[in-house]
């Protein structure tokens, strides 16, 4: 292990944590949140927009749904559990949610207080013995991984099945729009908690509750109008522009939308490997997440070929003490930009991915769709914008919690992913009994199982080696002792689809002619173009929704003006794939007349006409 750095590290870093801290108090004094009465519909923060759009764009799949599957032995009371799910569901306005969609713009409405409650009760002790335990574990792990309607509330469904008297199986699941990592030990301490409590017959020992997540959204907005929040802004965007997609290799080609359909990889990780991370950590005066995020960095730079690295994460977006209480979504993504070079000394990479991750967390409160629309970034069907692989460290259990209830032994159940936010999601995660382990998640479209795991065996060599002698070695050197994998140079290349191909589902939801004569029609579609660009733009019938400067929502906006004047609803993935004039025109001119024969034939309710 190298010797400490000359103390100037760690002072610079004890004095810029006792800065962030200070800042902290100041805008909190100066920058109240204020609860203020419920008005019954309310706009979305930027998170949530973004969120909202990705899953319209799922295709209906659980890939934003945060699970949680429990095994509970012991005298479970279900009707003490039913009160408990109750009171929480009274006390978070997030488990009362729902979302609608009007005039093309999603708005956030929430059920007064106590809300509807989802526990679905399945009893399989006549089962035989031996296939019962595995048989409730799938029943939960099967609901608690199917699609929730954003517009059916509540957004909390729980699941319990009964194997005998004294041993149950428990899940529940929240969409991710009105949740976050952060927020699922604070359920379940508080289901605990109500649960307990109505058990003694006393109220509930929690703080009075304030705010509501809709207060910190309303927050969120109004100061992104103030002119430090914009110059944040604009220090993501000078960081990101310009900033190269990273190009890892495939196994198959990047199809034109991603189905999202992914798995996970546990492999574990050495304790001595986190415990040469923490102290070389300490030594340096740097982060454990700098040297685990710099042992990435040079991973992916051996399988990439590049040395501009973005990687995203994720930030807990709580940058409040206000914030800390309440079940919500509230995280935030981050990008970090990483340049690496061949000859570069590793702990050099260790302290320039230091000083990148201290400053995303100083400007962690932008929003990352706000990051998107300032860096304007190149927009390719099929791939996130910014970033394709995210890396993050998940260390004392934050991400979710057993309950706790007396007499009830609960133990966490982990099951098998089925969705992928991004093509490689690659988690250092602590378990509760203190051990390590790599979570790897992975879209199932671009790579197979073994590439994933050969990507973990290779992380670990190249941080073993990298501990070993941090300030000896070279990122060149590095790569070549740790023995790493070469995988066949299979290019991303995103396939771009013909628009035949793109428009694969236009749909007409209600028949009869449209408003507008097919003559008239590329005139209408492209007035709908000026209203949603603006008339001063300038674009040509042949250039695709991303090339005029298209975001998620005007995507929306795009959609909700042609379904209002032609009556034919486009999904949103076809609008990012084949999202020009020309290329919309042919199907919404069939459409329409698909329409009018609809209309001229049918003698009952409007017959769906699909494409």
């Amino acid at each position: 292990m190298t010797a400490a750095l000359p103390s100037d590290s760690a002072r610079r870093a004890e004095l810029l944590d006792k800065l962030l801290r200070k800042r902290r108090l100041e805008h909190q004094s100066n920058d109240q949140i204020v609860a203020q009465p419920w008005t019954g519909a309310a706009a979305l923060s930027s998170q949530q927009s973004g969120l909202w759009l990705a899953d319209e764009l799922s295709q209906a799949t659980g890939t934003y749904n945060m699970v949680t599957i429990m095994r509970l032995r012991g005298p479970l009371q279900v009707g003490l559990l039913r009160s408990a799910l109750s009171a929480l569901t009274s006390r978070h306005e997030g488990l009362r949610t729902s979302f609608a969609e009007v005039d093309g713009v999603p708005q956030m409405r929430v059920d007064p207080p106590p809300g509807r409650l989802w526990l679905e009760e399945v009893d399989v002790s006549a089962v035989p013995d031996t296939s019962r335990e595995q048989r409730a574990v799938q029943l939960v792990a099967d609901c608690v991984q199917q699609h929730i309607d954003l517009r059916r509330a509540p957004l909390m469904r729980c699941y319990l099945v009964r194997i005998d008297a004294t041993d149950h199986v428990l899940g529940y699941v929240l969409h991710h729009i009105v949740s976050d990592g952060w927020s699922l030990p604070i359920l379940a301490r508080e289901l605990s908690e109500f649960y307990r409590a109505a058990a003694e017959g006393r109220p509930a020992n929690l703080p009075a509750q304030t705010l509501q997540p809709s207060d910190v959204y309303r927050w969120q907005r109004e100061r992104l109008a103030n002119p430090v929040v914009q110059q944040r802004l604009e220090r993501w965007r000078d960081q990101l522009v310009g900033m190269p997609p990273l190009r890892l290799p495939l196994d198959r080609p990047r199809p034109p939308a991603a189905s999202l359909a992914g798995r996970k990889v546990l492999v574990d990780l050495p304790a001595e490997l986190i415990a040469g991370a923490d102290e070389l950590a300490r030594a340096t005066g740097r982060t454990p997440f700098s040297v685990l995020l710099a042992a990435f960095a040079v991973l992916l730079q051996q399988r990439s070929g590049q040395h501009d690295l973005a990687i995203g994460s994720v930030f807990s977006g709580r940058t409040r003490t206000e914030m800390e209480s309440l079940i919500g979504y509230f995280a935030n993504t981050g990008v970090l930009r990483i340049r690496t070079a061949d000859e570069q000394p590793v702990d050099q990479l260790v302290q320039h991915c230091h000083d990148v991750l201290l400053d995303a967390q100083q400007i962690q409160d932008i929003p990352f769709p706000d990051v998107v629309n300032a860096v304007a970034p190149v927009r390719v069907p099929g791939t996130n914008p910014l970033f394709q692989v995210c890396f993050t460290v998940s260390r004392g259990g934050v991400t979710t919690a057993p309950l706790d209830i007396d007499g009830v032994e609960a133990e966490l159940i982990s099951i098998q992913a089925r969705g992928s936010r991004f093509d490689i999601l690659l988690q250092v995660t602590e378990r509760a009994d203190g051990s390590f382990v790599l979570m790897l998640e992975y879209a199932t479209e671009l790579f197979d199982e073994s590439t994933i795991r050969q990507l973990a065996m290779d992380y670990r060599s190249v941080l073993r080696a990298m501990l070993a002698e941090p300030g000896q070695l070279s990122v060149s050197r590095l790569q070549q002792i740790s023995d790493l994998h070469t995988p066949l140079p299979t290019p991303d290349q995103p396939a771009v689809a013909s628009g035949e191909q793109a428009l694969r589902s236009v749909t007409t939801p209600r028949a009869g002619p449209g408003k507008v004569e097919a003559g008239n029609l590329r005139d209408a579609l492209a007035t709908i173009w000026e209203e949603v660009f603006g008339a001063g733009n300038g674009f040509r019938d042949d250039q695709n929704f991303f090339e005029i400067g298209g975001t998620s929502l005007s995507a929306v906006r795009l959609r909700a003006r042609i379904l209002s004047e032609f009556g034919i609803d486009i999904p949103l993935t076809d609008i990012f794939t084949g999202g020009s004039i020309a290329e919309l025109l042919p199907y919404i001119e069939a459409g329409l007349v698909g329409s009018s024969a609809a209309t001229a034939s049918s003698s009952g309710p409007l017959a769906t006409t699909t494409r």
